[in-house]
């Protein structure tokens, strides 16, 4: 018998795919819901993908992000996915500029605002 409803948690990450509250994080306000992002006052606009890898690494507070698990979230596995991961962050950076992404060399991505140190 099939459930109605998709997993409540990602199998990779442990991301509770209920929860799309309002979360902001080092200058960074979004909204899941609206799909709105405010960086330092200023609304950004983002691609739906962009949007939800940027969601992925606030909603993950520091902790490292896998580049697989990136690139399930916005739906692009496959043999591209590194390369359409790194365009993601690339606008997320060009939109955002002083944005807290750290590149974690072999592994992901993670959101560091000053004074998280994980």
């Amino acid at each position: 018998m099939m459930q109605p409803f998709g997993p409540a948690f990602c199998n990779h990450c442990g991301y509770d795919l209920r929860q799309d509250r309002p979360i902001g994080s080092g200058g960074l306000f979004l909204d899941p819901g609206s799909r709105i992002a405010i960086w330092r006052g200023q609304q950004v606009r983002l691609r739906p993908s962009t949007f939800e890898a940027l969601h992925a690494l606030v909603k993950a507070r520091g902790a490292a992000v896998s580049h697989g698990v990136l690139a399930e979230r916005i739906g692009s596995e496959g043999e591209d996915a590194g390369r359409s991961m790194a365009v993601r962050i690339a606008e997320i950076r060009r939109v955002m500029p002083g944005a807290p992404i750290i590149n974690l060399f072999g592994h992901g991505y993670a959101w560091r605002p000053q004074g998280d140190r994980k």
